[in-house]
């Protein structure tokens, strides 16, 4: 072993830490948890030539001889023993047929564990259930000024104030439920430090565990800081605001939208089809969609949100498809129309008043029912017409329309139209 590795090896990447390996054996294997080999480093071109580099994908005990097979698979369990495992002879069969004998120690988890000490960047690894702190790396340490054991076993989001605990974990849901999320700035509990923060999902020994990368913000670095603004602006819109996947699965939504869509929380939105909410099924969405894709975006595209216990909405919206770099989405602004543009829901038994509210009809009421409410309408103008042609005189009105002076009337209560006096013979 080296006298001070930390001293001497403290700047040592990952490139260079590969060339230490492969500079130091004939052969290096790296193996995921089932002994399935990885990756290769060959010392000697010769091996190449016998075909080492084809074992890629193999499981390690499939390159050796039958005689060599119980030891790889006695190494392999003894991988979590605290103490190393000794030097061990095993064999390799070749292409002409002899053997090739190396010589084999197991360490677990090298590769991990050196780039994990030695990153430059802060790590931090967060069980995804506890959401405790499982082990920091030494920056991390020097970023929280606290050492690596006093964070173990520390409630990840008590690093951060208040606020910034809440953008943390709507970040962590977002990857949870994605499995990606864009970066969020943060600020530490004590309120100095600012560091951006990024974390990705991995399982290990059958747990799920975020890997949290942090980002000390500089004085000068503004971009972070101007996204973050930009994120408390989104939360409080007072229209709907809400990103899709290019399959039109809901990211993040906004707590506008919630209300709209008549959820209690972003959770019960996330990951499922915004067209479960938004426009007529199989119309509105598709042709919204489509229109982003060619022109890029859309503007006040009129439609109807349905919530989620029934309740139905006009609104308005505007929309933009991002389809390039790492996260291709649509975003959607969702801006309730009905006091704006007099499509207010009606009154149940109140009519259209005109054909383009009937035509609004289409998509929300069956074809049936809408031919029935265009009869009503023609009923009930023709009979205004009348009364207003005759002077209010119902028996004139009631001739007029080829009606007897009790179905007129029956049918002037039905449409509210004016007050009726049984036993008025105007």
């Amino acid at each position: 072993m080296f006298r001070a590795p930390k001293k001497t090896l403290g700047d040592l990447d990952a490139v260079h830490a590969a060339e230490l390996i492969a500079a130091t054996a004939d052969v290096a294997l790296i193996l995921d948890g089932k002994g399935v080999i990885r990756d290769v480093s060959l010392g000697d071109e010769a091996l190449a030539n016998e075909g080492f580099e084809s074992w890629v994908g193999k499981p390690w005990v499939d390159t050796v001889t039958i005689e060599s097979r119980p030891k790889i698979e006695q190494m392999l369990r003894g991988v979590g023993e605290k103490q190393p495992s000794r030097w061990r002879q095993i064999n390799h069969p070749t292409k002409n047929g002899a053997d090739i004998p190396l010589r084999y120690m197991v360490l677990r988890e090298t590769r991990y564990r050196l780039l994990f000490q030695i990153a430059s960047q802060p790590v931090v690894i967060v069980d995804a259930n506890a959401m405790k702190i499982v082990e920091a790396n030494p920056a991390a340490g020097e970023l929280l000024n606290k050492s690596t054991k006093r964070l173990a076993g520390r409630a990840f989001l008590d690093l951060f104030d208040s606020d910034s605990a809440k953008a943390v974990q709507a970040h962590l849901a977002q990857v949870r439920a994605t499995g990606r999320g864009d970066e969020v700035t943060a600020k530490m509990q004590n309120g100095k430090v600012e560091t951006t923060v990024g974390a990705s999902m991995f399982r290990q020994d059958a747990s799920a565990h975020f890997l949290i990368r942090l980002a000390p913000v500089e004085a000068g670095d503004a971009a972070p800081k101007v996204g973050s603004k930009l994120l408390r602006v989104v939360e409080n819109l007072p229209d709907g605001f809400v990103v899709t996947d290019v399959d039109r699965r809901i990211v993040t939504a906004n707590p506008a939208f919630l209300d709209l869509a008549e959820l209690t929380s972003e959770e019960q939105a996330r990951g499922e089809l915004i067209d479960r909410w938004i426009g007529r099924p199989g119309v509105d969405v598709d042709t919204l969609v489509t229109n982003m894709r060619e022109h890029g975006s859309v503007r006040n595209f009129q439609t109807i949100l349905r919530g989620q216990y029934g309740a139905n909405e006009d609104v308005e919206i505007s929309g933009v498809s991002v389809l390039t770099g790492d996260y291709p989405c649509y975003a959607f602004t969702i801006r309730n129309a009905g006091s704006r543009t007099g499509l207010r829901p009606r009154p149940q038994g109140e009519l259209p008043h005109s054909v383009e509210q009937l035509t609004q009809l289409v998509g929300r009421v069956t074809l049936k029912e809408l031919v029935r409410e265009t009869t009503d309408v023609i009923e009930r103008l023709c009979i205004e017409a009348a009364l207003e042609l005759t002077g209010d005189n119902r028996a004139s009105a009631a001739e007029m329309l080829g009606l007897s002076r009790q179905s007129l009337y029956s049918k002037l209560r039905r449409f509210g139209i004016t007050e009726i006096d049984s036993d008025d013979d105007r």
